[in-house]
């Protein structure tokens, strides 16, 4: 009976044992506790996300391009031009009475410190007349700018021009500016030819020389703009002096322009130019320049480029006809018109074209 007791026991503590298994609850993990690892790793395993299924990048290098990669071109040194050699040159200056005209001496009335005096009609903008040897304060003078006299001549195969500067008392003369020439060759009132020199002090003394002298050409005849000799209203839009045939010696003839200070009188400036610039042309008409700065050969007229307000320590003189008689053409120099023979025993004085006869050249009988 004993062991029937203790079997009935056993068995019935197996069957508290198992019901007890069927019922358990889960207990939650706090902070403080971790899953087990099987736990974990099945949660990584759910957390990870989705990878697509797509080429992976090898490590393989990246092909080189087979051309090779454009080379820098070497810079090249430009070889410096040989100096020009000159074998035909200017003799003696020649130049004719007929061929000499005055133009406004500023000067003539200034007195030191005080602003310059220009006479009546020297400068009138809106028609090409610039006495203007002065800066913008009037008073700052540059006697060197003035130019009160002008000639031309020829002389076997050369065409010689000069220009004389006023001689002031209170300044010494100094040619250190820009000088130069405008020739029209088929007289319809604008320049064909340009020809200047820079800075004729630092020349060699007195001798001619092709050094700094410029000659340019106006091929489209654009020089003067809309309206010949007048100043325009309307923007300039061409090109002025276009072409350069010389540059200190260098150009087709090394020898075709030259330079110089005058021997007998150091306020002078000469030029002298070849026969065949002109083209063998005898008739044509000439006026003169000086500038206190480079000419810009593009911008003539300066009158249709510039501003009459701001445009001072510039100069240039009346025009004056070579071959023919002088005639009425704008801004001719002033001359005596011809006029009825005088009588025996009696002075007649032709009329003058200018109205105030203040340039007029002197008239005297015989």
């Amino acid at each position: 009976m004993y062991r029937t007791i203790k079997v009935t026991l056993i068995i019935g503590i197996v069957l508290l044992l198992l019901l007890a298994a069927c019922d358990r609850v889960p207990i939650p993990v706090t902070g403080d506790e971790a899953p087990p690892p099987e736990e974990e790793a099945l949660a990584a395993e759910a957390e990870e996300p989705v990878v697509p299924d797509t080429a992976t990048p090898t490590d393989e290098p990246t092909a080189t391009p087979t051309s090779e990669p454009p080379t820098e071109e070497p810079r090249v040194t430009p070889t410096p031009l040989p100096p020009p050699v000159h074998t035909d040159f200017p003799g003696g200056a020649i130049y004719y009475d007929a061929q000499q005209v005055s133009d406004c001496p500023s000067g003539g009335s200034r007195k030191e410190g005080e602003p310059v005096y220009v006479g009546t009609g020297c400068d009138v903008w809106e028609q090409n007349i610039l006495e203007r040897p002065l800066d913008m304060t009037l008073v700052g003078y540059n006697p060197n700018l003035d130019i009160v006299q002008q000639q031309f001549g020829n002389y076997a195969g050369w065409y010689y021009a000069r220009m004389l500067v006023y001689q002031d008392p209170f300044t010494a003369t100094d040619l250190n500016n820009t000088y130069g020439i405008e020739i029209d060759l088929d007289i319809d009132n604008d320049g064909d030819l340009l020809i200047y020199v820079i800075n004729p002090e630092s020349l060699d003394e007195n001798a001619w020389s092709a050094e700094r002298v410029y000659v340019w050409e106006d091929r489209d005849d654009d020089v003067g703009g809309a309206t010949r000799v007048a100043a325009d209203d309307a923007p300039f839009e061409g090109t002025g002096y276009e072409v350069k045939l010389f540059e200190s010696g260098y150009g087709d003839d090394p020898d075709l322009a030259w330079a110089r200070i005058a021997p007998a009188a150091n306020y002078a400036v000469e030029f002298a130019f070849k026969d065949e610039l002109i083209g063998g042309n005898g008739t044509f008409l000439w006026w003169m320049w000086a500038g206190k700065d480079v000419f810009f050969p593009g911008m003539f007229d300066y009158v249709d480029t510039m501003l009459d307000t701001e445009t001072y320590d510039l100069d240039n003189t009346c025009r004056w006809l070579f071959g023919i008689p002088p005639q009425d053409l704008a801004n001719i120099c002033p001359y005596y018109k011809p006029g009825p023979e005088s009588a025996p025993g009696q002075c007649f004085c032709p009329p003058c074209n200018d109205p105030t006869g203040a340039q007029c050249p002197p008239c005297s009988c015989p």
